[in-house]
């Protein structure tokens, strides 16, 4: 008897807060009248400081795999997840700093409809070449897989708990497979 309270107690823990989320979702996403899904840097400030941010991010990545795979960690699955997340991280970069780049070119004869009610459309049909930007302009199918890798490559570090911990007496990374990682 006190095992069928426990586990109706454990029931009663699980569904409020799922039910709660579940409120809260969808009142986050029904009462907004008007939902903006685009940003745009207007120049010359915003494009140059986004560019810039996507410099650095592009940097930290391409160091980031040249870390990893110079101590040897890519040996471990998990690591050679964020590897893998790091490099289309930095290949994401790079087509978007080329997107915004042609963006910031782009002729207005280029476009029909109107951005404001969501119907400009590209015309290719006069531009082959602008089928560089239609593609680029899909970076999510980069960036979704790098944000997936590096949650996989993570997750695979924890179930195999090899636990990382800096030795702050000479700034080193320890706990992997008994060798110490210099910065």
């Amino acid at each position: 008897m006190a095992t069928v309270k426990l586990t109706a107690r454990k029931h009663k823990n699980i569904i409020f807060p799922t039910l709660t989320l579940i409120i809260i979702t969808w009142v986050i996403l029904a009462l907004p009248h008007v939902s903006w899904a685009t940003q745009i840097h207007d120049r010359p400030e915003g494009l140059f400081a986004h560019q810039m941010a996507h410099i650095f991010f592009m940097t930290s990545m391409i160091f980031l795999v040249y870390w990893l795979r110079k101590n040897r960690f890519v040996e471990q699955k998990g690591w050679r997840l964020i590897q893998y997340s790091g490099i289309l991280f930095a290949l994401w970069n790079i087509d978007a700093m080329l997107v915004h780049w042609i963006d910031d070119h782009l002729d207005a004869s280029v476009f029909i409809g109107n951005q404001a009610n969501w119907s400009r459309m590209l015309v290719i049909k006069d531009h082959p070449e602008l089928i560089v930007y239609y593609v680029g302009k899909m970076d999510h199918l980069l960036c979704v897989p790098a944000i997936f890798l590096l949650y996989l490559g993570i997750r695979r570090l924890h179930e195999d708990g090899h636990p990382m911990v800096i030795n702050n007496k000479d700034h080193s990374l320890s706990g992997f497979k008994n060798k110490e990682v210099h910065f």
